[in-house]
């Protein structure tokens, strides 16, 4: 297992690396600069480096980020509290394909 925190002034990102997916353990935007894709463009910068499938588990009040960043969501109870699992796939075929057009 691997953490790592990517930390700039406005965003903020703490990861776990394992066995063959990567987790998002934290991730954070500052309310100023919230909006302008910075987020997307964190976990977008994560699956590409490291060629894995992203996972995170959140609330709520998050869900729908991750739904937005192309995610797939499902709930679980934790605790007695309901908590969601998203997880965005890594298609290794299609960027094999990429890869091998190049």
């Amino acid at each position: 297992m691997f953490c790592d925190i990517k930390n700039r002034l406005d965003e903020q990102v703490v990861h776990n690396i394992l066995h063959d997916y990567l987790e998002i353990k934290h991730i954070a935007v500052s309310k100023n600069a919230r909006g302008q894709g910075i987020g997307r463009k964190m976990i977008t910068a994560l699956q590409q480096e490291n060629l894995l499938t992203v996972e995170a588990e959140t609330h709520d009040g998050a869900v729908d980020f991750y739904r937005q960043c192309g995610f797939k969501t499902a709930a679980i109870q934790k605790h007695g509290v309901r908590r969601w699992v998203c997880v965005l796939s890594y298609d290794k075929t299609k960027n094999q394909d990429i890869a091998g057009s190049a």
